[in-house]
């Protein structure tokens, strides 16, 4: 079974009236760059799931294991202290909301044909 774009709007409640985003491949420079800043990977683990995936993309365990660590962290985090600390937390919250948001949209309407990664295009959209 197929998600259309009519459970699309019906499950986000968002309507679906021409293109969200441009569908284009996105270079291996920019997929390292949005991993760093949007997801907070290091510039090596970065490089390597781009390497690795031929392109923008993130395996289902990398991400589902990136944004563990992230949760961990926010649970972690204590009043902060300085203004760079709480730019840094509110950096690493931001993150680990998008890594979850990216996990559950790939898993349930963006998957690829073979389900373990998903492109990274996505995250331009959230």
């Amino acid at each position: 079974m197929a998600v259309t774009l009519d459970d699309v709007a019906c499950l986000l409640g968002i309507p679906i009236s021409g293109r969200l985003i441009e569908e284009k491949d996105l270079s291996h420079e920019w997929g390292i760059q949005l991993m760093q800043e949007d997801l907070c990977f290091t510039e090596e683990e970065a490089i390597d799931e781009v390497v690795k995936h031929y392109g923008a993309h993130v395996s289902y365990t990398k991400l589902k294991r990136h944004y563990e660590e992230l949760l961990n962290r926010c649970n972690q985090l204590v009043e902060p202290d300085t203004e760079e600390e709480e730019v840094e937390q509110s950096v690493v919250r931001a993150a680990c909301v998008k890594a979850f948001l990216l996990l559950i949209l790939g898993y349930t309407l963006f998957a690829d044909k073979n389900n373990k990664i998903v492109n990274l295009l996505w995250l331009l959209a959230l």
